[in-house]
């Protein structure tokens, strides 16, 4: 039962009610002998490591959890630790990595019938081609998902999906088609709570409106997205909406607040290692 709250907390995004329970849980496991439960345990453990930045806790948890779950023979469980060793590649700028070990859990997804954790995979293999900077491929990938979420009836997944095509139409400067995708997006991450979506696209929603030079806008989708990295304690992310809320406002002739947002993002960023998320 505290797996099941904790896993829970973890899916609404309550990461703070859901490190506790999840700790609690992973003792009992162990005092037990319950490896799958151990595993199961400690890839989400891992996850809320990943997200705070903790990048050395993240993956040997996720070591550790790989292990456990290949021993108890759970294959979707197996892609999607995978899923989450590839996502810290992916962040760390290791595009060969991620791309290997997201390919090994797409293939493991599909063997056992996990449609929802290969469009999650397929979603990441999509980011990756986009900053590879290979739109065209990134658009296919990203509409591959939108088609397998719709067929999971995975709203959330879509929107994922639909932000993926926003940024590639923002790469490719179609500003009228990211904007009609983003605010799709935006809508199930309202209706659905969905804090980390709707962040994201905020953040995608500011450099829509940079690049049309409405600089007003662009900063009030960055103030709101860093309100909700915040709150869902996702440190790496609210850097980088500090250095673009710092970027904008220099744009915009507002010396004084970019100045604040670069000391606060100089702040943030000291106590960590490796670079900002990229997408």
């Amino acid at each position: 039962m505290l797996y099941s709250l904790g896993a829970l907390n973890v899916a609404r995004e309550r990461f703070a009610d859901a490190t506790g329970r999840l700790q609690a849980a992973l003792v009992m496991f162990e005092e037990s002998g319950d490896g799958h439960g151990r595993a199961l345990t400690l890839r989400h453990l891992a996850f809320i490591d990943r997200l705070n930045g903790d990048y050395g806790a993240a993956t040997t948890k996720y070591q550790e959890a790989l292990a456990g779950l290949r021993v108890a023979d759970d294959r979707a469980g197996e892609a999607h630790v995978l899923g989450g060793l590839a996502q810290i590649r992916l962040e760390q700028l290791d595009y060969d990595g991620a791309e290997e070990l997201l390919n090994m859990a797409v293939d493991i997804a599909k063997s056992c019938g996990s449609t929802r954790v290969e469009a999650q995979l397929l979603h990441r293999l999509g980011e990756v081609t986009l900053l590879r900077g290979d739109l065209i491929t990134a658009e296919e990938i990203f509409r591959q998902v939108t088609r397998l979420a719709h067929d999971d009836r995975d709203a959330i997944g879509e929107a994922y999906a639909l932000h993926g095509l926003a940024c590639v139409y923002l790469r490719r400067n179609l500003l009228a088609k990211a904007n009609s995708a983003l605010t799709r997006a935006l809508a199930v991450a309202k209706e659905h709570g969905a804090q980390m979506l709707h962040a994201r696209v905020c953040l995608a929603l500011a450099e829509l409106h940079r690049d049309e030079k409405r600089y007003g806008l662009a900063i009030d989708h960055l103030e709101t997205a860093l309100a909700l990295f915040d709150g869902l304690g996702a440190a790496r992310w609210s850097a980088r909406v500090l250095m673009r809320l710092g970027e904008v406002n220099q744009s915009a002739g507002n010396e004084k607040e970019a100045a604040v947002a670069f000391v606060k993002a100089g702040r943030l960023t000291r106590s960590m290692s490796g670079p900002l998320p990229m997408s």
